[in-house]
């Protein structure tokens, strides 16, 4: 039972998870094409979104509040990420889109296993959170066997 108040906001930060992954990527991007100032400038523009939410999300819904006020920041941060790069870069929108309805499939079918699986256990203790983690994560490797097959046959332990 001491687990269930937290069963909301880490459902909400699954969101906040796959925008945090792509909004990295950006970041080293901009590092990489000599424009880290960009990676800092969407990094204040996230704490600029954050800053006047937090409070009165967490005020009216506690920590799911303070859960979906970090997601809205991230998600604006990505966004302006990926934008400023499809500029940069000069790549059109469709292309970016290309590379990245994979991976962002991959992790909804595997959210939405989550759920359902969540839905039916109703976790209520640190096993079956656990447990679900697993599920994830078995779902997860099982979207990506290929690549795992082509990590392992690197040898590089």
């Amino acid at each position: 039972d001491k687990w269930h108040a937290a069963h909301t906001p880490l459902m909400i930060l699954v969101l906040f998870g796959i925008a945090r992954a792509y909004a990295a990527v950006n970041g080293y991007v901009f590092q990489g094409i000599g424009q880290p100032i960009l990676d800092f400038k969407s990094a204040l523009l996230r704490l600029a979104i954050l800053a006047p939410l937090i409070v009165p999300f967490i005020y009216f819904a506690g920590l799911a509040g303070a859960a979906v006020a970090v997601t809205i920041g991230i998600y604006i941060q990505w966004i302006f990420g990926t934008l400023r790069l499809r500029a940069i870069l000069d790549i059109s929108l469709r292309s970016v889109g290309a590379e990245i309805i994979g991976p962002l499939w991959k992790a909804a079918t595997m959210g939405i296993c989550v759920a359902t699986m969540d839905s039916w256990l109703s976790p209520t203790n640190l096993i079956t959170v656990f447990g679900l983690v697993l599920v994830g994560a078995g779902i997860y490797a099982i979207q990506n066997i290929k690549q795992i097959k082509g990590l392992l046959s690197l040898k590089l332990l």
